[in-house]
């Protein structure tokens, strides 16, 4: 299955919106979590020229060719957390609706779809 995505600056417009998801949900990400590059991303709005980032925020997960939506339909499930999300790619039409698995690995997360491709850890973003 292929992960849809989006270009750098709608994701950047994705992860700086306002939650939508309600103030009383117990499984919420508690601020920006990224790779170097995609804390990066997200303090400055520019690439560090990697050319791949991780983003991650209550909003959804973004990598440099891609953007996953998160909806409010998550829960708790052992040590993990499962999202619903609508995911976008790159040069695709679309979204592709998938379950991720979020683990908590000390103060980072690991995000895991369903083809088994895992993406992280996503350490916490400085503000």
């Amino acid at each position: 299955m292929a992960i849809p995505t989006l270009l750098p600056s709608v994701i950047l417009l994705a992860l700086a919106a306002g939650s939508a998801m309600a103030t009383d949900n117990p499984v919420v990400i508690d601020g920006r979590y990224g790779d170097e590059a995609g804390c990066h991303f997200a303090a400055t709005g520019n690439s560090s020229g990697d050319g791949f980032f991780f983003l991650m925020d209550d909003e959804g997960v973004a990598t440099a060719v891609s953007y996953c939506a998160f909806s409010a339909d998550r829960k708790a499930v052992a040590a993990t957390i499962e999202i619903s999300a609508q995911c976008h790619e790159e040069g695709e039409e679309g979204t592709v609706p998938i379950t991720l698995t979020l683990s908590r690995q000390g103060d980072s997360f690991e995000v895991s779809l369903p083809d088994g491709t895992r993406w992280g850890p996503l350490k916490r973003c400085l503000p």
